[in-house]
């Protein structure tokens, strides 16, 4: 019966009575229980009660707990009207006095977005909000959102322009294809179909929105070939046939635009009958873009597309030195290979036997078997990049043939696929290498126990160090510093307690790490079993843990530094 009262007294503008219920009100609300004292809580509170239109809580928070109306610069208002919440929002303006037009309008903006004709109304006739707002931003989200009898209101009550900056709601309206609100902004509102060089007409062709481009060129006069025919190429790459034609046959648009771009996106997106109608109706050549229509579906694996662009098209298998059989090849399509190489001619060996390097790297061992066996290329190439890459992805078939069938040895590149391996935690690469492939594992002064110990892979330090005979310590001990750097505390002991590494090294470096990092167990560890001065380099730990706001290290610095702790 309350909530019912406040609600009459509210609509009806009855200060009396709502002065009389504040008096009558429960102190202890159990929904609501205003904290006294504590105004951040109780103002979010009322905020939080205008959104979901709970007068009942706005009044008891205002009336009782002496919550300002307006706190947060009207938000509560700006809420309860996105929301619709008429009465909420009345309250808050006639008996809360605060005003409709908070934060330059914000209220109305947001409820024109959502539809809230009589809250609109209401801010604009009651609250003297303009309509025209943050240069009309409340009209061009009304169209954007299908919201006709908002958007009537604010141009034929509001006085707004439907062509505020520069025509957006026309192409907002033309966007979600609400060909309802487009024919008012056009034909009531008067803004031309053309505004902003034909923008309306993209996304309607991009989506297949066939009504509405026919509107626009037929009623609004945009030609389709606006933006150099952007159009066209747009329902392309979607595949939308209906659109591309009626583009090409009724609005005139050459299917050849910008090199034609068309006939590539569609290569690119595996769509063969847009392809064969803008190559046999349209008229453009498959070689366009220095036949990147094929490359595209090369890689791709379209087999289908490639076979149409080269048998009926005429493009050469080899354009652009073969990229096509390098881009399928890394991407894993034996069969576009095998066709490009065997029908096209392709050399497997183009541009330095890249195919072979970039399927190794992607893990098709079958791919690089033909290219070695079949293709005849060599598993060297490049210095033997491809057994560094495929160690690097943990590919052991792939590097197992290399080595074995290709010859490659592994130690190319002063042993690169060993730390490589060793990087990307792939432990039987790793042991392959070093056992069979007599790489030794202390390369490259070690830098295979570097990166393991920088990135965790506990095992693969173990085993450089156990079997490979690495001392931790190389480098200065940079494994042990990059092991604290990043927290990984079971590999940073196994560098102290086994590998020997002072904790000290490089005075201290590996305790500022983890302070910088905010790695609280290393340090601890670091401090109390390592014995290194929390104070080392003049207290540069401190700073760190001082820069990133990290409390609990800085107190134990500051603790061991004032003679707390063992420091």
């Amino acid at each position: 019966m309350r909530t019912e009262l406040l609600k009459a007294a509210t609509a009806d503008g009855n200060k009396l009575l709502l002065a009389s219920m504040s008096e009558l009100w429960p102190s202890n609300m159990r929904h609501v229980a205003a904290e006294h004292g504590n105004f951040e809580t109780n103002a979010m509170g009322l905020m939080r009660a205008a959104e979901r239109g709970d007068l009942q809580t706005v009044y008891y928070l205002h009336e009782t707990g002496n919550v300002p109306c307006g706190v947060f610069d009207g938000e509560a208002l700006i809420c309860a009207a996105e929301n619709g919440h008429l009465l909420t929002l009345r309250y808050l303006h006639e008996f809360g006095h605060v005003p409709c037009g908070v934060q330059d309008g914000q209220a109305l903006f947001r409820a024109a977005e959502e539809g809230h004709l009589d809250t609109v109304r209401y801010l604009h006739e009651t609250g003297g909000v303009p309509c025209g707002v943050q240069d009309g931003k409340a009209l061009i989200r009304a169209a954007q959102e299908g919201y006709l009898q908002t958007l009537h209101y604010l141009h034929e009550t509001g006085g707004v322009p439907c062509g505020v900056q520069d025509g957006k709601a026309l192409i907002r309206a033309a966007g979600r294809g609400d060909l309802q609100t487009l024919r008012y902004l056009h034909e009531i509102g008067h803004v031309p179909c053309g505004v902003q060089d034909g923008k309306a007409l993209m996304r309607p062709a991009g989506w297949g929105d066939l009504q509405t481009l026919r509107y626009l060129h037929e009623t609004g006069h945009v030609p389709c070939e606006v933006q150099d025919g952007l159009a066209l190429i747009r329902a392309a790459k979607m595949g939308e046939m209906r659109t591309l034609r009626y583009l090409h046959e009724t609005g005139g648009v050459p299917c050849g635009v910008k090199h034609g771009a068309a006939l590539t996106c569609a290569a690119e997106n595996g769509d063969l009958q847009t392809l064969r109608y803008l190559h046999e109706t349209g008229h453009v050549p498959c070689g366009v873009q220095d036949g990147l229509a094929l490359i595209g579906a090369a890689e791709l694996g379209d087999i289908k597309t490639v076979t149409y662009l080269h048998e009926i098209g005429g493009v050469p298998c080899s354009v652009q030195n073969g990229r096509a059989l390098v881009h399928a090849a890394g991407r894993g399509n034996l069969e576009t290979v095998k066709y490009l190489h065997e029908i096209g001619g392709v050399p497997c060996s183009v541009q330095d036997g890249l195919a072979l390097v970039l399927a190794a790297e992607g893990c098709h061992h079958e791919i690089v078997r033909y290219l070695q066996e079949t293709g005849g290329g060599p598993c060297g190439v490049q210095n033997g990049l491809a057994l560094v890459r495929a160690a690097g992805m943990g590919n052991l078939k792939t590097v197992k043939y290399l080595h074995e069938i290709g010859g490659v040895p592994c130690s190319v590149q002063d042993g690169l696929a060993f730390v490589r391996a060793a990087e990307g935690c792939n432990l039987e690469s790793v042991r392959y290498l070093h056992e069979a492939g007599g790489v030794p594992c202390g390369v490259q002064d070690g830098l295979a126990l570097v990166l393991a110990a920088e990135r965790g892979h506990h095992e693969i330090v173990r085993y450089l160090h156990e079997t490979g005979g690495v001392s931790c310590g190389v480098q200065d001990g940079k494994a042990f510093i990059c092991a604290a750097e990043h927290g990984y505390l079971q590999t940073l002991r196994y560098l102290h307690e086994t590998g020997h590494v002072p904790c000290d090294v490089q005075d201290g470096k590996a305790l500022i790490r983890a302070a910088k990092k905010g790695e609280m167990r290393t340090r601890r560890y670091l401090h109390e079993a390592g014995h290194v001065p929390c104070g080392v380099q003049d207290g540069e730990a401190l700073t760190c843990a001082a820069e990133n706001g990290d409390l609990q290290t800085l107190r134990v610095v500051v603790e061991s530094r004032k003679g707390l702790s063992r420091c």
